[in-house]
């Protein structure tokens, strides 16, 4: 719940807390319990499908699910539409409340934020939940029960405990016509998600089919526009149905004509490339071999585009000149892997190490290929300096 990660769904927590802040305290503990077993379901059903691709012979990690960019676009459009619905463009009408939860659907409401909180907030482990999965996937399926139910728990259990001290929410203003705009800001940082996820795509499948999804997002934001602007709480089952009909037509008519095979592992695999970001080398373990074999030194980043945490200690810490300065002076070569995609030689990598996911840090000294210092998912300056300098300079460098 505290690292970046989880800033997709910041909206998402902010506006429940706030929307439910008045509510009658039965009503509060009823819908935390309901967003708490949705979570718990979504990661059940996030470790059956864990199993089962494991048991037909799969090699995956954590936030597989990402690497799919059919997924990511599901992702995008879901955050999209909750954008819209907090701009006002539509809102749900249910003809059937899930519960008690009136005329706006809270208990749905609590429900569908429970799926799109799980969705959004597991691409990464750091800085504590990576060696949990780490030796969760290679455990029996129901030790990856228990440790991803344990996790859905952790995830939702500030909800929980704010349902059973409602108190705790007496900071936040009773309701009236601020909570209107306050929606719409919530509204932008939901868009601001959309951006992350359109940018993930786009590293995925390439510019000419994220514009192609674009046109698919627009589609969509036309759809729900009618939707919202011919529905109200008094439409006949006739016009609620012919309306329906006419949103899914458009949905599903844009999803075959502009998304269809450009999300498909062939586009993904034709898009794929190697590239070499300054003196960083693509990772392989031919090349790992290699430069240890040689007397360097070498240091390993893996990353992904849809690893929050990733890209926070890539600003922070290795990029920064301190840091870069120490990797020229001990000529560490640096070799970086991209697990944006499906990988399974990173993969097989993360496991050997006792890891699900990125991001994944290790310096191998100079001969040492089977003794790498690992390093944390949470990084600073001075812990990559000092395992850097525990592990030597590359030959070249100390035959000066």
């Amino acid at each position: 719940n505290l690292m970046p990660c989880v800033l997709p769904v910041l909206s998402l927590k902010v506006m429940s807390f706030v929307h439910h802040a008045g509510e009658d305290r039965g009503v509060q503990f009823r819908l935390g319990l309901m967003f708490t077993a949705c979570v718990l379901a979504s990661f059940l059903a996030l470790a059956l499908v864990v199993i089962a691709l494991q048991s037909a012979g799969e090699l995956i990690g954590w936030g597989f699910q990402f690497q799919n960019p059919a997924f990511v676009v599901v992702m995008s459009a879901v955050v999209f539409a909750f954008g819209l619905s907090l701009f006002g463009v539509f809102e749900i009408i249910l003809p059937v409340q899930f519960g008690a939860g009136g005329s706006h659907g809270r208990y749905g409401e609590s429900f569908l934020n429970g799926i799109l909180a799980t969705a959004l907030a597991t691409p990464c482990t750091a800085p504590l939940l990576g060696s949990a999965l780490g030796f969760a996937f290679s455990q029996p399926a129901a030790v990856i029960l228990a440790i991803f139910l344990t996790t859905g728990l952790g995830l939702s259990l500030p909800y929980l405990l704010l349902s059973l001290n409602p108190g705790w929410l007496r900071f936040v203003p009773k309701p009236g016509p601020w909570m209107d705009r306050f929606k719409q800001a919530m509204g932008f940082l939901l868009m601001a998600t959309l951006i992350w996820l359109l940018w993930v795509l786009g590293q995925q499948v390439g510019l000419d089919a994220l514009a192609s999804v674009m046109a698919f997002l627009l589609l969509l934001g036309f759809a729900l526009w009618l939707y919202g602007s011919m529905l109200s709480l008094s439409s006949s089952t006739a016009r609620r149905t012919t309306v329906w009909i006419l949103v899914l037509a458009l949905i599903v008519g844009g999803w075959w004509q502009f998304v269809g095979d450009r999300v498909s592992a062939e586009a993904v695999a034709g898009n794929a490339q190697t590239v070499a970001h300054g003196d960083w080398i693509p990772f392989s373990e031919e090349a790992l071999a290699a430069e240890v074999g040689a007397g360097n030194t070498v240091f390993i980043d893996f990353t992904a585009a849809w690893c929050m945490t990733c890209k926070v200690n890539e600003k922070t810490v290795i990029n920064t000149d301190e840091v870069q300065e120490v990797f020229a002076e001990l000529g560490v070569v640096k070799l970086l892997g991209d697990w944006t995609n499906r990988d399974e030689t990173i993969t097989r990598m993360l496991r050997r190490h006792g890891r699900s996911g990125v991001p994944f840090y290790a310096v191998f000294p100079a001969g040492k290929l089977d003794d790498p210092i690992v390093l944390p998912e949470v990084i600073t300056r001075s812990l990559v300096i000092d395992a850097l300098r525990e592990a030597g300079p590359s030959a070249t460098v100390a035959s000066r």
